[in-house]
């Protein structure tokens, strides 16, 4: 049978997208936006942030989920859903961010799309110089519909 189905995911739904990429079979893609892929390093990130609100409320909402999860440990809690350093995803994958992302880290969707590569699996990453943590619609749409049209041939 076809594979009908890729995950979009957006920043919080990039990371879960990308951690359900490499645990189901059958998907035709993933689009990940925004989204973090070494937790660790994010939450070194936001912790270290004095600008940014959102950044310090990230931070935040990580400690809690940590207290909150049975995986143990904040440091096993950002291992266990981080893709990065070593991603097992087996489908085509597009990452998308934006090098003025104060919550994401943008050298993260390079480093994933260069490993993903280098196992064989198709990925590319675009960082949009202009962009922050939400990338304009039209932007993403660009490469999206390129995107589907390689996946699901059409």
């Amino acid at each position: 049978s076809e594979n009908k189905i890729a995950l979009v995911g957006v920043s919080r739904g990039a990371t879960l997208a990308a951690k359900v990429g490499e645990q189901v079979a059958g998907l035709a893609g993933l689009v990940l936006v925004s989204g973090f892929y070494r937790l660790e390093d994010n939450y070194a990130h936001w912790k270290a942030d004095r600008e940014s609100p959102e950044a310090r409320a990230l931070a935040s909402e990580f400690e809690m989920e940590s207290v909150m999860s049975d995986a143990g440990p904040l440091e096993v809690t950002a291992r266990e859903r981080s893709v990065l350093p070593v991603p097992m995803i087996q489908v085509p994958t597009l990452v998308l961010a934006g090098a003025r992302d104060p919550l994401s880290i943008p050298l993260q969707a390079e480093d994933l799309a260069r490993k993903l590569s280098a196992a064989k699996v198709y990925a590319k990453a675009v960082i949009y110089p202009e962009a922050g943590h939400r990338i304009p619609a039209e932007a993403r749409q660009r490469e999206i519909e390129p995107f589907f049209q390689r996946i699901f041939g059409r």
